[in-house]
């Protein structure tokens, strides 16, 4: 009988060593997948605090810190309910995925070199980011006039909470204003 419990235990810890390699190596796949994403974020060329926002505010860190805030204030916001109800359904993003996605449009939105939309790594995971009418029009969110004004108001106060000054937040209105043909109505044939 001891014999038997020592090799189901010789077993087990040769099951534990298989499981601990190959969890190492998805890891290792994952990195060598990711790194140049990676390494996007920790090395850019963006210029210096006085001429470069995202600088500025932080970096990514700064960026993440507004998007929680500004996520936050608007799922908050009762007339943005439909808009919002979508996050983590099986065809929508997971409330991570569209956090990881907003990091990305801020920091270029505010002078990273990584262009929006494009593959993102914020918050532990990799988002290919889409484009404003892929994500919103397109894919039937039937967002009203008023709807993206509340939402545009909202994130420009958030953006202020935030830490981001008033001046900084209006310099950005006419590019988030723009976006409104992408993301306002229904789907386009």
């Amino acid at each position: 009988m001891h014999q038997k419990h020592l090799w189901l235990l010789l077993i087990l810890i040769i099951l534990v060593l298989l499981y601990s390699f190959r969890e190492l190596h998805c890891l290792r796949k994952w990195r060598s997948t990711h790194q140049s994403l990676v390494d996007r974020y920790r090395k850019f060329e963006c210029g210096t605090a006085e001429n470069n926002l995202f600088i500025k505010y932080g970096g990514i860190q700064g960026i993440m810190g507004a998007v929680d805030v500004a996520v936050s204030n608007l799922i908050a916001e009762p007339t943005l309910a439909n808009v919002f109800s979508v996050v983590g359904q099986p065809t929508h993003r997971s409330g991570l995925e569209l956090k990881a996605c907003l990091d990305l449009q801020f920091s270029s939105l505010l002078g990273f070199a990584l262009p929006y939309p494009s593959r993102t790594f914020t918050r532990g995971i990799s988002v290919n980011a889409r484009n404003m009418r892929d994500s919103h029009r397109n894919i039937g969110l039937n967002i009203t006039t008023a709807q993206f004004n509340t939402f545009v108001n909202i994130l420009a106060t958030s953006l202020v909470q935030a830490g981001i000054s008033q001046a900084d937040v209006n310099a950005l209105a006419p590019t988030l204003t723009a976006m409104s043909s992408d993301i306002v109505g229904g789907p386009l044939n």
